[in-house]
């Protein structure tokens, strides 16, 4: 099967995601014609008349703000060890705050129930000294990922225990045609552990094709991982698997609302 196949799973909540996401984003036209069909004797330019003047009230949106701002009404209490001090300010690697990463996994856990956060580090050429690698001021940080972006996933048991054993995500590459003008493509991000246990990356094209080798991710200290530091964030649990999203049903509501505005009011 190639890199970009989907996990049943992930198949069968994608409807759900886009549902709620688009509740409480405000119902565009464009995004309220999935929900509310033209009618056997309307053509394209009624329709959109009738959509446009059909009146939503983002009832979800405002659910999500309010749920997040009783979460968030005391000030996170951090714990960090002294040399992970910087991730209070600049948490992700592109300067968002600690808190502000726990406000985003916030979001997307109501919106779709589920989060994904690994652990990474910047790649270092093998041999380097320990003073080299610090005076590339090189940090760790948390790279996030929605519900959307887990395309496919696979758990094994080693001595009894359960862990994640695979994991695709899909990304967005930046391609550069000239300092003025970029595109962005899709590309695969393999996480594995190998058929000696030692967690890899590795990277494929939106062909499928592999563009990096495999490659063992290593420790502070040079070891590599006997484990996949990928984390899920659920509504219900933490585990790999597919969890309800928190707005749905309100979801649901707030467009039946919006469909009687549209066909009855």
């Amino acid at each position: 099967m190639p890199v970009s196949n989907t996990h049943v799973e992930y198949d069968k909540a994608l409807d759900k995601w886009e549902l709620t996401r688009n509740a409480a984003s405000g119902m565009s036209v464009k995004e309220s014609r999935k929900y509310i069909p033209r009618r056997s004797h309307e053509d394209d330019n009624q329709h959109t008349i009738r959509l446009e003047k059909a009146i939503y009230t983002n009832y979800t949106g405002r659910t999500l703000s309010g749920l997040k701002g009783a979460i968030f009404r005391l000030e996170p209490r951090i714990e960090l060890p002294d040399d992970l001090e910087f991730m209070r300010e600049n948490a992700d690697g592109a300067g968002q705050p600690l808190v502000q990463v726990a406000k985003y996994a916030t979001d997307e856990v109501m919106l779709t129930g589920r989060f994904g956060m690994l652990a990474d580090y910047p790649m270092v050429d093998e041999g380097m000294t320990a003073e080299q690698i610090a005076r590339m001021e090189l940090q760790p940080h948390i790279a996030t990922y929605t519900a959307e972006s887990m395309i496919n996933w696979h758990v094994h048991t080693r001595n009894g225990k359960r862990m994640l054993g695979m994991l695709v995500l899909k990304e967005q590459a930046q391609v550069h045609y000239d300092e003025f003008m970029w595109d962005y493509v899709d590309q695969y991000r393999v996480l594995r552990m190998n058929e000696n246990y030692i967690y890899t990356q590795q990277i494929y094209d939106q062909d499928g094709d592999p563009i990096t080798p495999e490659v063992v991710i290593r420790d502070a200290a040079g070891q590599p991982f006997s484990y996949i530091p990928f984390y899920f964030a659920g509504s219900n649990n933490n585990l790999p698997s597919i969890d309800e999203p928190v707005l749905y049903d309100i979801a649901r509501v707030n467009i039946g609302h919006f469909r009687n505005s549209a066909d009855h009011e």
